[in-house]
C-alpha cells in the first residue's frame, strides 16, 4: 500500500535473493561497508534514471534488514525535473529503484551464469522507469 509524506518517498533500493535483468543476485550484508561509509557522512545522491547530471533528491536513511535495502529520501522540491519525478511517483507512472555501484567481491556460478554479489560500493540510487531488480519498489511518499 501506498502512503504519502510531503516530499519523501521510501522502499527498497534493493532486494536481496532476487536474480535482477543482468544475472546479478545481491546477497545480505552485501551493503554493510556502504551503510556504515554512509552512516560516517558520505552523502548518497537520488538521481534520475541513473543520469549523473539529473540529481532529484538526497537519501536520508539507509539500512539493511532481512528483506533488502531500504532507502529513505527527499525529493528536492525546488527544481523543475524533481518536481515532475515526484509528480510521476504520485501518479505510480514511476515506481522503481535502482542502484549504481561498483562489485568489491562476487562469486559466478558458472552452472547457472549467475553473479552472487557479497560486497558492493555503493555510487547513487536511482528513481526509475525499469528496474533491473523488479522488486526494487517505491513502496511509500
Amino acid at each position: 500500500m501506498i502512503t504519502q509524506h510531503g516530499n519523501k518517498i521510501y522502499g527498497y533500493a534493493s532486494v536481496f535473493d532476487v536474480v535482477d535483468q543482468q544475472g546479478d543476485l545481491i546477497l545480505p550484508g552485501a551493503f554493510k561497508d556502504s551503510i556504515e561509509q554512509f552512516n560516517s557522512g558520505k552523502k548518497l545522491v537520488l538521481l534520475w534514471q541513473h543520469h549523473y547530471d539529473q540529481p532529484v533528491g538526497v537519501v536520508n536513511e539507509l539500512l539493511e534488514d532481512e528483506y533488502g535495502l531500504y532507502v529513505q529520501a527527499t525529493i528536492t522540491p525546488s527544481t523543475q525535473l524533481a518536481q515532475e519525478a515526484f509528480e510521476l511517483i504520485k501518479h505510480q507512472v514511476i515506481n522503481g529503484f535502482s542502484i549504481g555501484y561498483e562489485v568489491i567481491e562476487s562469486v559466478q556460478s558458472y552452472s547457472s551464469l549467475v553473479r552472487y554479489l557479497n560486497n558492493i560500493n555503493l555510487f547513487e540510487i536511482s528513481l526509475v522507469t525499469f528496474p533491473a531488480n523488479q522488486e526494487a519498489v517505491i513502496t511509500g511518499f
